[in-house]
């Protein structure tokens, strides 16, 4: 098995058992999807789309900065970025945050009761980078501007345009 493949199999065993399934349902693949049909993004752009999400749902991107990383990756404008990880934030998201909240205080709930003063206590997995921010704040502001950066110009001088044998998926 590969390393990368490896790190994403810890992970998903780190996860609670209904965040799991959502991750790897088809479901949250389907509602990637039509937001990103919706919003006229070519077939390429909806593989990004995807792949943005999932890495924030398993923690290994910070959701503060899903915006920034959307209109990057996808090289879309601001605008579109913002309305991309709204809906995401709420079609997809919302509920990932309640489970998660739910397994962290179940978590902490256990902790107390698992100590014995015989046995030292055991120590726990490393935390999830993003998933404590998931679960006290959305995943974007309305109110605070994404950082604005302009799409990387070709390497021959010209403007950037459309590739005319990519058209966006209806």
């Amino acid at each position: 098995m590969d390393e990368k493949q490896e790190i994403l199999q810890k992970r998903l065993a780190e996860l609670p058992a209904d965040v799991r399934e959502a991750i790897v349902s088809t479901n949250v693949s389907e509602k990637i999807r039509a937001i990103g049909q919706r919003n006229s993004l070519h077939i390429d752009q909806l593989g990004d789309l995807e792949d943005e999400t999932l890495l924030v749902m398993l923690g290994f991107a910070d959701s503060s900065e899903f915006g920034d990383a959307l209109q990057k990756t996808l090289r879309v404008e601001e605008p579109l970025a913002r309305q991309l990880a709204q809906e995401i934030n709420n079609e997809v998201f919302a509920s990932i945050r309640e489970s998660m909240q739910n397994f962290a205080q179940r978590r902490a709930s256990e902790a107390p009761a698992q100590e014995t003063p015989e046995k030292p206590a055991p120590t726990a997995p490393p935390a999830l980078p993003a998933v404590e921010h998931m679960l006290t704040e959305p995943t974007i502001s309305t109110s605070t501007p994404l950082k604005s950066t302009p799409p990387p110009a070709p390497s021959q001088g010209e403007a950037y345009k459309a590739d005319p044998y990519r058209e966006p998926l209806a």
